[in-house]
């Protein structure tokens, strides 16, 4: 049975913790969990988004972005905003499974960053909502 706990609450009012997380647990196991932050009025960065090795390719990832798009989008509303845009950084050679997973959900590469990090650039993926 796969459960989502999000820290802080999402029904916990006046929260103005910057980085937030959504666990994804199976029977109570960890299976993944995404950490992100509001940077902006209506932007979302996505900090961190891991499934354990042992539960890859079965959709949990997904499910955990449509957890936290919900999560953003609410947390926008109880601010009389839109949800404009979500992002992430990634690294251009380490992370190619998951440049692939955030192309297939609708994120397209806008950006890169030069030589920050040793042996490889930093792309910035960006999905648009309005």
């Amino acid at each position: 049975m796969m459960k989502l706990v999000h820290d802080p609450p999402l029904n916990q009012s006046g929260n103005s913790t910057l980085v937030r997380s959504i666990q994804l647990l199976d029977n109570d196991q960890p299976a993944g969990r995404v950490c992100w932050h509001p940077s902006a009025p209506g932007i979302v960065q996505i900090l961190e988004l891991e499934i354990l090795s042992s539960r890859r390719r079965k959709g949990l990832g997904g499910q955990l972005l449509e957890a936290l798009i919900a999560a953003a989008q609410s947390h926008a509303r109880k601010r009389r905003q839109p949800l404009r845009q979500v992002w992430m950084a990634v690294r251009q050679k380490s992370q190619i499974l998951g440049r692939a997973f955030l192309t297939d959900h609708g994120f397209h590469h806008v950006g890169t960053i030069p030589k920050i990090l040793p042996d490889e650039d930093l792309l910035i993926y960006l999905k648009s909502y309005v």
